[in-house]
C-alpha cells in the first residue's frame, strides 16, 4: 500500500487506499454492522509477478495513515500471506458498516464508513450567520454527560463553567470526541474574551485535526481571533482582504508513520539428508510522514524503506528504499509537484522511479501532467540509477463531476544512448457505486507493437450480485531495448553496443518479448449478513519465443485454465471471528492441480487473536506418473499491547511427497516468523 487518504463525509468518512500493485475486490465481511471487517482482495496478473514482488506482497503489515481526522479506527492492517489472496483488515473502535469498491484501474480500494455519530461538518455558513454548531457527543462514552453540561453552559451563557468542563473532558477523551471538546473549548474561551487562549485550542486543533470541512471551519475562527486581536492592538482600518490573508497564512502540521522489526527463518529437510537453513534475516521497516498545511498551500514528505540482516553464511545484508519524496500543492494556483522516489502506475509510467511529477489544473476538466525520472528497477537499489531516462507528458480530462475520465500519454525512454521505449496510449475510466470500467491501451512507436491492451469490468445488481470481468493482453516482458540483454551474459545493454548494431538490438528485444494473454470472469454473492460466496473462473496462455542471439527460444504454453470458489463465513462462534475455506482446481497444459485452502481468524481475547491456515495441494503431470502431495498448517498469533503497538509469531510446516522422473523424495519445511509493529 503506496498512499492512505482519509476524508470526512457527510455519513462518516472515506478511505482511499492506493497500492502499487493492482488488486480486485472480492468481498467484505461481515456486511452488517461490526467493529472488525476482514476485506479479502485478488492480485491481478499474479502467475507474472517476479519473486521481489511476491516478497513485497508476502508480508503483514500496519500501513501509515493520518490519525487526525477523528476516525474511530484502530489500525489498518494489509495481510499477504496469501499473496495472490490477500486481506485488508480494518479494527474500529466502535460498531460501523462499510461500502467497499475498487477503482476502475484496481491500483486503489475505496471504503466508505458510516458512523453512528456522523461528524460535524457543519459549512461556513452558519458561522457568518452568527451560529454555533455543537455536535452531540457519543452517547456511549462517560464523558457525554459532561459535554451536555458544557453545551447547556455555552448557550446559557455560562462562558467559565463551559471552559471548565471542556478541560475535564479532554483529560480522558479520545477520538471524535476529542476533536469536538477540542473546538468548543476554542469557542468558549473565545467568547469569554480569552482570545490568546482561543487562539491556542484552535491552533492545537489544527495540529492535531488539519483535514477536512472541521479544519477549514477552525482555521476561520483562528483566523478571525487573531483579526480581533491585532485590531484590539492597532486600532486602524484593515485592509480589504487582510483577513483573508492571515487565514492563509496559518499553518498547521502533523507526523505519523509506523515501524517494524521481523525475524524470519525457514529450515528446509530433505529425507537422508542434513536440515539446512534457506532463510534466516531480521527484517527492520520504517514508514515516516510529515505534512505541513496553511488554507492554500499543502506539503508533504514521506520516507519509506528498511534493511535486512541476513545471517545466513556467505549472503549480503540488503537496503531497501520504497519511498522518499517531498510534494507541494496550491489550491490557488491549481499547482502540484512531487520529487524524489516516488511511484506512478498512470501517464505510461510503469512504477517506481526517482524523479519529478508536476502537474497543472488548466481548466475544471482538464490537467496537464509532465513526468520526468530513472526507473527503479528494485527497491533493494537505494541509489539512483542514471543509466535510463524517461520524460513523458500526459492529460487527464474529462467533464467535471461526469463518471467518465481519460488519459492520453506520450512517453520515451532512453537506455545508454538507446532509444528503450517510445509509446502513446490511453486510459479510459468510469466509476460509479454499481459499475465500473478501466481499460488501458499503451503501443510503443519505436517497436511497432502493442505493448499493453487491457480492460476491467464490473457490477453489482440490485440482488447485492457482483460480477466481474478482466481481459488483457500485453508483451512478457514488456518491450524495451534492454530485452535484448537476456541470455547474453551481461547485465547492461550498453556491453552489447559493441557487437550489435541498433537494428539487431531491436530485433533482439522483440525476440526476447512474447504475447501474454489472460481473462477472468468472477461472480459474488452476499448470501446473508454473515456469508458471501465468490466464484472464478481463468484462463491464460503464453506464446513462445523464437531462438536468436545464441539464446535458446521457449515453446508457447497453454490454454491454462482455473477454476475457483470459495465462502467467506463472519461471526460463526464468536463476534469477529472468520473462516474462509476454497476450492482451486488448474488444468493446465501439463498438468492439474487440485488445492484446498481454509484460512480463519479467531479473537481469543480483545487483544489477542489467533489465524490458523492449512494448505494441501495434489500436482498430477498429464504425459507421465510425476505427481506431488503438499501440505502446510499454519498458525499466527497476535498481541495488541497497545492500540498503537502489536506483537506477532507466526510459525508452520510444510511436507511435501513427489515422484519426479520415477524417483521418490520427500521433504518438510519449518518456517517461524515474529517481530513487532508500531504505528505513531
Amino acid at each position: 500500500m503506496e498512499d492512505i487518504k482519509i476524508q470526512t463525509i457527510s455519513e462518516g468518512y472515506k478511505i482511499e487506499m492506493n497500492s502499487l500493485y493492482s488488486y480486485r475486490f472480492k468481498n467484505a465481511s461481515p456486511s452488517g454492522k461490526a467493529s472488525k471487517f476482514y476485506i479479502q482482495l485478488k492480485t491481478v496478473d499474479h502467475s507474472k509477478l517476479d519473486q521481489e514482488d511476491l516478497d513485497i506482497i508476502h508480508s503483514n503489515l500496519i500501513p501509515s495513515w493520518d490519525h487526525s481526522s477523528g476516525i474511530p479506527l484502530n489500525n489498518i492492517t494489509f495481510d499477504g500471506n496469501d499473496t495472490e489472496n490477500p486481506q485488508i483488515i480494518l479494527d474500529f473502535n466502535e460498531d460501523v458498516t462499510i461500502d467497499v469498491h475498487d477503482s476502475a484501474d484496481m491500483k486503489t480500494v475505496t471504503i466508505r464508513v458510516t458512523t453512528a455519530q456522523p461528524p460535524q461538518g457543519a459549512g461556513l455558513e452558519a458561522r457568518k450567520a452568527g451560529e454555533l454548531a455543537l455536535p452531540e457527543a457519543p452517547l456511549d462514552q462517560p464523558e457525554s454527560s459532561l459535554m451536555r453540561e458544557a453545551k447547556d453552559a455555552l448557550v446559557k451563557p455560562d462562558y467559565d463553567a463551559a471552559v471548565q468542563l471542556y478541560l475535564k473532558v479532554l483529560l480522558t477523551a479520545q477520538g471524535e470526541l476529542k476533536k469536538q471538546a477540542r473546538e468548543l473549548l476554542g469557542v468558549a474561551r473565545e467568547r469569554n474574551k480569552q482570545l490568546a487562549h482561543a487562539a491556542a485550542e484552535y491552533s492545537q486543533y489544527l495540529k492535531e485535526y488539519p483535514e477536512g470541512p472541521d479544519a477549514d471551519r477552525v482555521r476561520q475562527r483562528l483566523a478571525g481571533v487573531v483579526t480581533s486581536t491585532q485590531a484590539a492592538q492597532a486600532p486602524l482600518k484593515e485592509p480589504a482582504g487582510a483577513s483573508r490573508k492571515i487565514a492563509e497564512s496559518v499553518w498547521s502540521s502533523q507526523y505519523f508513520g509506523s515501524a517494524s522489526q521481523y525475524y524470519y527463518r525457514d529450515m528446509l529437510k530433505i529425507k537422508g539428508s542434513k536440515q539446512n537453513d534457506t532463510l534466516n534475516n531480521l527484517a527492520s521497516d520504517v514508514d515516516i510522514n510529515g505534512r505541513w498545511k496553511s488554507r492554500d498551500l499543502e506539503i508533504k514528505a514521506r520516507f519509506s524503506g528498511g534493511k535486512t540482516q541476513n545471517y545466513l553464511s556467505g549472503s549480503k545484508n540488503e537496503n531497501r528504499l520504497s519511498a522518499m519524496a517531498v510534494d507541494i500543492k496550491s489550491k490557488k494556483l491549481g499547482f502540484y509537484a512531487r520529487a524524489g522516489r516516488q511511484t506512478l502506475s498512470t501517464g505510461g509510467v510503469l512504477g517506481r522511479f526517482d524523479g519529478v511529477h508536476v502537474s497543472k489544473q488548466i481548466t475544471p476538466g482538464i490537467k496537464l501532467n509532465v513526468v520526468s525520472g530513472y526507473p527503479v528497477d528494485s527497491v533493494k537499489i537505494s541509489r539512483v540509477i542514471t543509466q535510463k531516462l524517461f520524460e513523458g507528458i500526459n492529460i487527464d480530462w474529462g467533464i467535471p463531476k461526469a463518471r467518465w475520465t481519460f488519459n492520453t500519454f506520450a512517453i520515451a525512454q532512453q537506455n545508454s544512448g538507446l532509444t528503450d521505449r517510445q509509446a502513446v496510449g490511453g486510459e479510459v475510466r468510469y466509476f460509479d457505486r454499481k459499475k465500473s470500467l478501466f481499460t488501458l491501451v499503451d503501443y510503443d512507436t519505436y517497436f511497432q507493437r502493442l505493448n499493453i491492451a487491457s480492460t476491467n469490468m464490473r457490477y453489482t445488481l440490485p440482488t447485492k450480485t457482483t460480477l466481474s470481468l478482466t481481459a488483457d493482453y500485453r508483451k512478457s516482458p514488456l518491450i524495451t531495448t534492454n530485452n535484448a540483454i537476456q541470455g547474453m551474459g551481461v547485465a547492461n545493454i550498453s556491453d552489447l553496443k559493441s557487437t550489435y548494431t541498433r537494428k539487431e538490438l531491436r530485433q533482439l528485444a522483440i525476440d526476447r518479448s512474447t504475447n501474454s494473454k489472460s481473462a477472468t470472469a468472477g461472480v459474488s454473492q452476499d448470501i446473508r449478513e454473515n456469508l458471501q460466496w465468490t466464484g472464478e473462473v481463468s484462463v491464460s496462455a503464453l506464446e513462445g519465443m523464437i531462438t536468436s542471439g545464441g539464446v535458446e527460444g521457449s515453446n508457447s504454453t497453454g490454454p491454462d485454465w482455473t477454476y475457483s470458489t470459495e465462502l467467506n463465513i463472519s461471526n460463526l462462534i464468536k463476534e469477529q471471528d472468520s473462516l474462509i475455506p476454497g476450492l482451486v482446481f488448474t488444468d493446465a497444459q501439463t498438468y492439474y492441480d487440485y488445492a484446498f485452502n481454509l484460512n480463519a481468524r479467531y479473537p481469543l481475547t480483545a487483544k489477542t487473536r489467533i489465524n490458523p491456515r492449512f494448505h494441501t495441494d495434489f500436482k498430477d503431470t498429464k504425459a507421465s506418473a510425476d505427481e506431488r502431495w503438499a501440505y502446510r498448517p499454519e498458525m499466527r498469533l497476535e498481541y495488541s499491547l497497545t492500540k498503537f503497538a502489536t506483537l506477532e509469531i507466526d510459525g508452520g510446516t510444510e511436507w511435501v511427497s513427489e515422484i519426479a522422473s520415477g524417483i521418490k523424495s520427500k521433504s518438510r519445511e519449518m518456517f517461524i516468523t515474529t517481530g513487532y509493529r508500531l504505528i505513531f
